[in-house]
């Protein structure tokens, strides 16, 4: 009997023929159904994950209660880095291993903080907003700022955090980071590293999130945190959405206690078209797109496809989840 791997989001068709050979494959959104995040109560959209031997997912929910009634399942992969939407210690409970695909979208996330970080500074979204409304002589409005010179604070030197130092080099910027993990020595060349967060908020004219959601990194950017910002600094965030408080986010670009804000990830998502962040001038906002390029999502769904083969085969996924790694 061919094994059951459930597929509830879109990936890349590399991956789904690559598994197809050894596979059976349930991909509802093929028939028009794009699964997101599918509540614990939708019992008719969340019945293929309790008859499927492995599952692919992104932004889709495993709970302790779906792998209870998951009998046959083997493998859960995550396609991309973030596995917060994965109980972690009940899979470890059930024996089930769980494994992640870190470095398919690396330079497509560090390439869209650094395009965000671009129209921030020019100003291209409401100067886009003037120009379809026929107020293109309201250009001398849009004066924007050079990033050269500028300094960029990451917070979280991963893969991301690294590739996004070359690139901010490369515009002549400054970089300082801050990461309680990475010692002084795994810096790279040209980075600054900041003993604590306070001093690389308040030093910094961009800040750039790139930490995984946990108990500690829940809403770190506050009300207190912005408060030691400078009233002119922009913030992005392609990391996870309840990182930033958005209230007291959206309190202090209002306020103008803050320059501007880049977001691609939301504490609830899908965003509604009628929250409040919409409706500031001084927001980039994308609906979680940084690590979705043709060639990063070609990338991921190979690297998915072969942990799913390689579980099941009671092989080691290249890139397994472990207790250690403190999530």
């Amino acid at each position: 009997m061919r094994p059951v791997v459930f597929i509830p989001e879109f990936i890349h068709a590399s991956g789904r023929q690559a598994l197809s050979i050894e596979c059976d494959l349930v991909t509802p959104w093929k028939e028009g159904t794009s699964i997101m995040d599918v509540p614990q109560s939708d019992t008719e959209h969340r019945a293929p994950l309790y008859e499927a031997d492995a599952v692919i997912v992104r932004t889709f929910t495993i709970s302790s209660e779906d792998m209870q009634r998951s009998q046959r399942l083997r493998a859960i992969v995550n396609h991309g880095v973030g596995v917060d939407n994965i109980d972690l210690k009940a899979a470890a409970e059930h024996g089930i291993p769980v494994a992640y695909t870190p470095t398919g979208n690396t330079n497509a996330v560090a390439e869209h903080v650094v395009a965000l970080m671009m129209a921030l500074s020019r100003r291209v979204v409401p100067a886009r907003q003037a120009l379809i409304e026929g107020q293109f002589n309201r250009r001398n409005e849009f004066q924007g700022a050079e990033v050269a010179g500028k300094t960029l604070g990451i917070i979280g030197m991963g893969r991301i955090g690294r590739q996004i130092v070359k690139k901010a080099l490369g515009l002549d910027m400054k970089v300082i980071a801050y990461d309680a993990f990475v010692s002084a020595s795994d810096f790279p060349a040209h980075v600054l590293r900041k003993e604590n967060i306070s001093h690389l908020l308040s030093g910094s004219d961009y800040i750039t999130l790139h930490v995984p959601l946990t108990d500690q990194t829940h809403h770190m950017i506050n009300r207190e945190t912005i408060g030691l910002m400078k009233s002119d600094a922009r913030v992005i965030n392609t990391s996870r959405g309840p990182v930033i408080d958005q209230e007291a986010l959206h309190g202090a670009l209002l306020d103008g206690r803050l320059g501007g804000a880049a977001l691609d990830v939301f504490e609830e998502e899908p965003l509604s078209a009628h929250h409040p962040l919409n409706d500031l001038p001084n927001t980039i906002l994308t609906p979680h797109i940084a690590g979705l390029t043709e060639t990063a999502m070609e990338r991921i769904s190979m690297q998915s496809a072969q942990a799913v083969l390689n579980l099941l085969h009671g092989r080691p996924a290249e890139f397994p989840i472990t207790d250690e790694m403190g999530f």
